[in-house]
C-alpha cells in the first residue's frame, strides 16, 4: 500500500519474490490478496514467494495445519493458491506433529518425479516432470554417474515435464540432481516409480 511498485510498471519487472507476513489471517483474501494480485500474479514464476503464518489472533499459529486451517482454508490449498515455496511456521513445533509439518513443508514449492529413464553404455535421456506448485529458482542438473546434463532444471513449471541428455550410461547407472548451491551432504531428491 505504501511502495510505489503498483504505479511504477519498472520497479515490478524486477525479479523479487514476495512475502507475506501474515499468511492464513482471517482478512487475508480482502487485504493480502490484493497485494499479491498488485505485484503481479505470474510473479512466483521468476522468483520464490512465501511469508509467515499470522500472528493476528492465537488460533492463526494453532490451528495453521490443522484440516480446515485457522478460518477454513487448509494450509495446502492456500500454498498451491499463491505458489508458496517456503513459510515460516516456527510456532509449529508446538501445535503439530513432525510429520505434519514435514507434509506441509513438502507441499510448498517444486517437486520432481522422473518419469523416464533410459540409457545404454554411452548415454542416458530422463524425463523429469514438476509436480509441485512452483519452480526451482536455481540450476540443478539431472547427472548419471555424476556427470551432469548440459540442460537446467530452473524455472520448470508446475505440471510441465523436460526430457534431459546427459553422456552417461551403463549397466547401472546412478541418476542424481545436482546444484552448486547445496550445502555438504544437501540433495536434491525426486519421486520415481519405474521398472
Amino acid at each position: 500500500d505504501h511502495a510505489p511498485f503498483v504505479s511504477d510498471e519498472s520497479l515490478r519487472d524486477l525479479p523479487f519474490g514476495v512475502f507475506d507476513d501474515s499468511f492464513n489471517h482471517r482478512r487475508h483474501k480482502q487485504e493480502n490478496e490484493p497485494n499479491w494480485v498488485a505485484l503481479g500474479n505470474g510473479r512466483w514464476k521468476i522468483a520464490p514467494a512465501g511469508g509467515e503464518f499470522s500472528f493476528f489472533e492465537a488460533k492463526d499459529q494453532k490451528k495453521a495445519l490443522s484440516v480446515n486451517g485457522p478460518h477454513g482454508v487448509p494450509f495446502e490449498r492456500h500454498a498451491a493458491k499463491f505458489h508458496v515455496s517456503f513459510i515460516i511456521g516456527d510456532d509449529q513445533p508446538n501445535f503439530q506433529s513432525s510429520q505434519r509439518i514435514r507434509t506441509a513443508g513438502q507441499a510448498c514449492g517444486y517437486r520432481f518425479r522422473v518419469t523416464q529413464f533410459e540409457c545404454n553404455s554411452a548415454r542416458s535421456r530422463v524425463t523429469i516432470e514438476n509436480v509441485g506448485i512452483a519452480p526451482i529458482y536455481y540450476d540443478a542438473y539431472p547427472a548419471v554417474n555424476g556427470l551432469r546434463s548440459k540442460q537446467t532444471l530452473k524455472g520448470l513449471l508446475p505440471n510441465e515435464s523436460q526430457s534431459f541428455d546427459v553422456e552417461s550410461g551403463g549397466s547401472a547407472p546412478v541418476l542424481t540432481v545436482q546444484s552448486d548451491r547445496l550445502v555438504p551432504g544437501q540433495e536434491i531428491q525426486y519421486e520415481a516409480d519405474l521398472p
